[in-house]
């Protein structure tokens, strides 16, 4: 979530397993999780792609930690105020 990689940026298995000094295998299967969750795109015979992030997908991460945040604050048997986002 750094922005380090720009949306359409191309992400190979192989030159990440290189950089981080692991097996491919550990590494297709992380960037398969990230690709679920909607933060990659796999290209065919390239690999995989940063996904864009939308509106929503920016508003949803500061909300996680937001409501996190509350439920710490007020304890976990009692309800965060509601809060429009």
């Amino acid at each position: 979530m750094s922005g380090s990689l720009r949306p359409g940026t191309l992400v190979r298995p192989e030159v990440l397993a290189e950089t981080l000094e692991i097996s491919t295998t550990p590494v297709r299967e992380a960037l398969q999780s990230l690709r679920v969750e909607g933060f990659l795109e796999l290209v065919p015979r390239k690999g995989f792609q940063v996904a864009a992030l939308t509106g929503n997908d920016i508003r949803d991460i500061f909300r996680v930690p937001a409501l996190i945040g509350g439920t710490l604050q007020h304890g976990p048997h009692s309800t965060p105020p509601r809060r429009t986002f």
